[in-house]
């Protein structure tokens, strides 16, 4: 359930951003994402369907995803103080630069304990990832801005 909300409103605010499809970004009457959370859940439907159900793998593919995205939530902190230390900051994080070294550590060393198939997995969806980052930055600089 958490993966359909989650997945549906990534999909709902990269829509907003024009990163996918600009339709997706159109929300119902109740103020319900309804095509993103269709297109999740029938996405996720099939990967369960397809998987056998098997939760170990499914959570193993899940945790992967989980490990990168805060991987990169610590490398991004280390770099962004180092570029731009006099950046205005809404928050401190305790024990700076120990948390996000520890914390980029830590996503290393639980990627060991992975199944290798959820690292064939998640890596094939981080090239699908970059393939559309670089096909839509490709579009954006060809098509002019749109009007406000």
């Amino acid at each position: 359930m958490s993966s359909i909300i989650g997945g549906s409103r990534a999909l709902f605010a990269m829509a907003r951003q024009r990163v996918i499809p600009g339709v997706l970004a159109h929300v119902s009457k109740a103020g319900i994402p309804f095509a993103t959370v269709l297109i999740t859940g029938i996405a996720i439907g099939a990967i369960v369907f397809l998987t056998n159900g098997n939760l170990d793998w499914l959570a193993s593919i899940f945790n992967f995803g989980t490990l990168v995205t805060f991987f990169f939530i610590n490398a991004s902190l280390l770099q962004l103080r180092r570029t731009m230390p006099d950046a205005p900051r809404r928050f401190r994080v305790p024990l700076y630069p120990f948390t996000p070294v520890l914390g980029v550590a830590s996503c290393l060393f639980l990627s060991f304990y992975l199944s290798p198939n959820a690292i064939v997995v998640g890596f094939g969806w981080v090239a699908i990832g970059l393939v559309a980052y670089a096909v839509n930055r490709r579009r954006s600089r060809v098509l002019p801005e749109p009007a406000p």
